[in-house]
C-alpha cells in the first residue's frame, strides 16, 4: 500500500500493464491510456458546441504544453497524478452544476486516487477548496472528503506501520543546499516557462482574460494558488519541473475557453503552440536517439549497459553503491537480483524499507560503483565496465555479503568526554557484532556529511553475538 518515496498508484499501473504485455509495453501501456484520457476529460470540461469545429487545433494546443506531452509515454508518478487532476475537476464541475450524491463520490473517488498517485495531490485539493469557498457549505463536499478519506485508509495506515516514512522524508529529510537565487527562485520561473513554452505569453493572458463563472474561479484559482505555493517554497528548496504540472489541467481548459471566444490571439497562440510542439517532437526521438540531444538522457543506454555488467557478474546478485535508479534499471533489463546499498552521504529510498536484502543477504555478490565514488580510495577494484562514454564503474566481489543498515541508533546522553548511544537490533537473526562497523557522522543543516568517524562494537558492551530481542 505504499512505498518510500511515492504512494503505490504507478506500482499498479504497471503491475497492471505487465498482466496484458511483456517488457516495456507492459510498463508503459496503461499511462498511455491514462494520459489519452487525460486529453478527453480536459476537451469535455470546455463548454459549449462551438470547439468541436476546433478538434485539430485543441490537439495541437494540449500537445505543446511539455509535461502533459512527456508524461503520455514517461512512466513516473506524474502521469496518473494528471490523469486524477483531470477526474476531480471534471467531478467537480459537474457538482456545481448538479449537486448530486453520484457525483459527490464521485469528486471523493478523484481525490483518494489522486493522493494514491503523488502526496502533491494535497497542494491541488486545497487550490480548489481555498480558491472557491462555497465548497465549504457544501454538505456534498464534506461526505466526498470522508469518502476519500475512507479510500485512503488503507495508505495512511502503511505509513503509520512504517513510522512515516514518506512523509519524514518529504518534510524534514530530503537533501537540500544553500539558497542561491538562481537555482532555486529564477529556477522556479525557468520551470514554468519550461511548462508551456512558447505559448506561455497567451497562457497568461488567458489566466485573466477568461470570462467568469464558478468552475473558472476554480480553475484560476487552482492555478495561482499551485503558483503561489511553490514560489514561496523556492526560497527554502530547488523546485523541480514536475512538481507545478497540474496546472497544466486547468491552463488546458482556460486558454481553450478564451480561444473560442477571442479570435485575435487565435492565430499567435496556434503559431508559438505548432513552434513548442516541433521542439518537443525533436526532444522525443532524442530521448530513444542519444546523438539527437546534447546532454545524456537516463533513458540513454540501459540495455547496453546493463548487458555489459551481465556478462562480467553473470547470474550472480549485484550491489550498486548508492543508486536506487541503477539497481532497478539492471534488474528489469537482466532479470537478475539487485540492490542499490546506501553509504552515510547517500538518501534512503525503497531498498531502505522493502526487506530485499535478504534475498542476498549471506551471497556471493558483485558490487559496483562509479569510478570516482569515495569506496574505490580504499578498496581496490577486481572488474570493471562502461556505462557510458567517459562513465566507467567498478567492481569487486564479496563471498558473503551482510549489511545491517535496519538497526537504529540514537544518542542517549551527550557530555563534554563522552556519548551514550542506544543500539535497537531489529532482524529475527543474532548478529555478530565484531563484523558490524559503525561511523558516527556529523552533518549539517542541509544533510551534508561534514565529518565521519568509524566506530567499531567490538568489545562496546555487547556480546560477541548479538541476539535479536
Amino acid at each position: 500500500w505504499g512505498y518510500f518515496d511515492h504512494p503505490p498508484m504507478m506500482a499498479w499501473m504497471i503491475a497492471l500493464g505487465r498482466l496484458l504485455f511483456s517488457g516495456t509495453l507492459g510498463v508503459r501501456i496503461v499511462g498511455v491510456l491514462f494520459s489519452a484520457a487525460t486529453y478527453l476529460l480536459v476537451w469535455d470540461m470546455i463548454s459549449g458546441v462551438k470547439k468541436n469545429h476546433y478538434v485539430p487545433e485543441f490537439f495541437l494546443w494540449v500537445f505543446s504544453m511539455t509535461l502533459l506531452n512527456a508524461y503520455g509515454f514517461l512512466i513516473l508518478p506524474d502521469t496518473p497524478l494528471l490523469f486524477f487532476t483531470a477526474l476531480f475537476l471534471w467531478g467537480v464541475q459537474r457538482l456545481l452544476k448538479k449537486n448530486s450524491w453520484s457525483y459527490a463520490f464521485w469528486v471523493g473517488t478523484a481525490m483518494a486516487a489522486m493522493m494514491y498517485s503523488k502526496y502533491h495531490a494535497l497542494v491541488v485539493i486545497l487550490g480548489v477548496v481555498i480558491g472557491y469557498w462555497p465548497l465549504v457549505r457544501m454538505t456534498k463536499a464534506w461526505v466526498a472528503v470522508l469518502w476519500a478519506l475512507l479510500l485512503y485508509t488503507p495508505h495512511l495506515y502503511w505509513l503509520y506501520t512504517h513510522d512515516f516514512v514518506s512523509i519524514g522524508y518529504h518534510l524534514s529529510e530530503r537533501p537540500n543546499q544553500p539558497y542561491r537565487f538562481d537555482t532555486f527562485t529564477l529556477g522556479y520561473f525557468i520551470n514554468v516557462f519550461a511548462q508551456f513554452g512558447f505559448t506561455l505569453p497567451w497562457v497568461v493572458y488567458a489566466w485573466y482574460k477568461t470570462p467568469k463563472g464558478r468552475f473558472n474561479t476554480v480553475l484560476k484559482s487552482l492555478v495561482f494558488f499551485v503558483l503561489t505555493f511553490f514560489f514561496i517554497s523556492s526560497f527554502t528548496k530547488r523546485i523541480q519541473t514536475q512538481w507545478i504540472v497540474v496546472i497544466a489541467i486547468p491552463t488546458a481548459v482556460l486558454v481553450w475557453e478564451l480561444y473560442l471566444r477571442d479570435t485575435k490571439i487565435r492565430r499567435k497562440l496556434l503559431v508559438s503552440a505548432a513552434i513548442t510542439t516541433l521542439v518537443l517532437v525533436y526532444a522525443r526521438f532524442g530521448l530513444v536517439h542519444e546523438s539527437l540531444l546534447p546532454i545524456r538522457y537516463e533513458t540513454h543506454g540501459n540495455l547496453a549497459w546493463s548487458s555489459r555488467l551481465k556478462a562480467a557478474v553473470g547470474d550472480s546478485p549485484v550491489v550498486f553503491l548508492d543508486s536506487y535508479r541503477n539497481a532497478p534499471m539492471y534488474a528489469f533489463y537482466q532479470g537478475g537480483s539487485s540492490y542499490s546499498l546506501n553509504t552515510m552521504g547517500y538518501r534512503k529510498n525503497q531498498y531502505s524499507i522493502d526487506g530485499s536484502y535478504e534475498q542476498i543477504r549471506g551471497k556471493k555478490v558483485a558490487l559496483v560503483a562509479p569510478k570516482n565514488h569515495v569506496f574505490w580510495q580504499t578498496n581496490a577494484p577486481e572488474f570493471s565496465f562502461e556505462k557510458a562514454v567517459d562513465d566507467t564503474y567498478h567492481g569487486l566481489w564479496i563471498d558473503r555479503f551482510t549489511y545491517y543498515d535496519q538497526i537504529k541508533a540514537s544518542l542517549v546522553q551527550v557530555d563534554s568526554d563522552q556519548a551514550i548511544v542506544e543500539l535497537v537490533h531489529p532482524y529475527s537473526y543474532p548478529i555478530n557484532a565484531q563484523h558490524i562497523f559503525l561511523s558516527l557522522g556529523v552533518i549539517d543543516d542541509y544533510k551534508r556529511v561534514q565529518q565521519q568517524i568509524p566506530w567499531s562494537l567490538s568489545g562496546q558492551r555487547l556480546p560477541v553475538v548479538w541476539k535479536a530481542q
